[in-house]
């Protein structure tokens, strides 16, 4: 069993008088055209168009690979005097890291705010999705007090109490976002429709929150005259992405 490694230009043809039983194309970055010849040099069953993991397992005294691409190509054939192979993926695999790439992309925001206590008030801190066609994807909800607390995480429409832009991207030296409106307030009842409540420090759904144009999340502290931080890790993406 051999491994062979052969630089092809474009259009170009390679023989080789190796003989086997089977014969695989490891790697490939385009289409091959591979023919068989016998003992006396009759042409064998070929393979036309072959791409990384054909193979076959036909006798053969000698062997030839044509590039079938119109660019140069590095392929990878292996070649035997009995059946078998390899077990790897064919071809080059890459690893993706999906959430880096959101990141690197400059799609992944984080809004921070602290607020001091408030007599006879709740802080409620939150984001508001201003966008038309934008949806925010909140990934993790971050709670803080020095009180003992209850934490609840709300549904509304509006904006509540004063809003800014400044949920900071992920991206060091990336855009602020354009969609999200970092929004706080002090008063004096809850409001919205209740999603979570809980005494933890944090909210790390299964799935994500998506906020879409027009709602907002808003982090309630459910405990008057108590100070509040909060921190929404989220994500943007385009209405026309699936």
């Amino acid at each position: 069993m051999e491994l062979l490694t052969i630089n092809l230009a474009a259009g170009e043809t390679q023989a080789f008088r190796l003989a086997g039983r089977y014969f695989e194309v490891i790697d490939a970055q385009g289409r091959l055209d591979v023919f068989f010849e016998g003992r006396e040099g009759e042409r064998g069953d070929d393979m036309i168009g072959a791409l990384s993991g054909f193979w076959a397992g036909v006798p053969f005294f000698a062997f030839s690979i044509r590039n079938a691409e119109a660019v140069a190509q590095t392929v990878t054939v292996l070649h035997s005097s009995h059946p078998g192979g390899s077990r790897r993926t064919p071809g080059t695999v890459q690893v993706v890291d999906a959430n880096r790439a959101v990141t690197v992309q400059g799609r992944s925001f984080v809004a921070v705010n602290n607020q001091f206590a408030s007599a006879g008030n709740l802080n409620v801190n939150g984001i508001f999705n201003a966008s038309s066609g934008t949806r925010l994807i909140v990934r993790r909800v971050e709670f803080g007090s020095a009180t003992p607390s209850l934490f609840s995480l709300q549904d509304h429409n509006a904006v509540v109490g004063a809003a800014n832009f400044n949920c900071r991207n992920k991206l060091l030296g990336g855009a602020a976002s354009a969609a999200a409106q970092m929004c706080f307030n002090a008063q004096p009842v809850s409001f919205g429709t209740t999603i979570f409540i809980s005494r933890g420090s944090f909210y790390e759904p299964k799935t994500p929150i998506v906020i879409m144009p027009g709602r907002a999340l808003y982090a309630v502290n459910n405990t008057a005259n108590a100070d509040f931080i909060t921190s929404i890790d989220f994500d943007e993406e385009p209405l026309s992405s699936s």
